[in-house]
C-alpha cells in the first residue's frame, strides 16, 4: 500500500534502519513464495508511514503527524515499536 515519509514530507519510506522491515515481515510475508517463510498474515496489506530516521529517533510531534496521516487513510491496525530515551519517572508503591 502507499506510505508517507512524515520525516521528509513524501512517499519515500524506505527502510533505512531495518526494523521497520523486519515487523512487517513477520506479519505480513507472503506464503508460498519460496522464500521460507510466511508472516502471521500473509494476506495482509501493509501501509509504512515513516516517523522514524535511520538512527531510530524521532520526535513526539512526527510520530503524532503519522499517526494522523495512517488514521486519515485507513488501515484496519496499527503497529508501532518504540522506546523512550528519557528517564522514566519512578513508580510510586500501590
Amino acid at each position: 500500500m502507499p506510505g508517507r515519509n512524515v520525516l521528509a514530507g513524501d512517499d519515500d519510506t524506505r527502510d533505512d534502519n531495518g526494523h521497520g522491515t523486519l515487523v512487517a515481515g513477520i506479519v505480513a510475508a507472503r506464503s508460498d513464495n519460496r522464500i521460507g517463510v510466511a508472516g502471521f498474515c500473509p494476506s495482509c496489506a501493509v501501509m509504512p508511514v515513516k516517523v522514524l530516521d535511520a538512527g531510530g529517533h524521532g520526535s513526539g510531534p512526527e510520530i503524532a503527524a503519522g499517526i494522523d496521516w495512517a488514521v486519515v487513510h485507513g488501515p484496519a491496525v496499527a503497529n508501532m515499536s518504540f522506546r523512550s530515551s528519557a528517564a522514566a519517572p519512578p513508580r510510586r508503591p500501590r
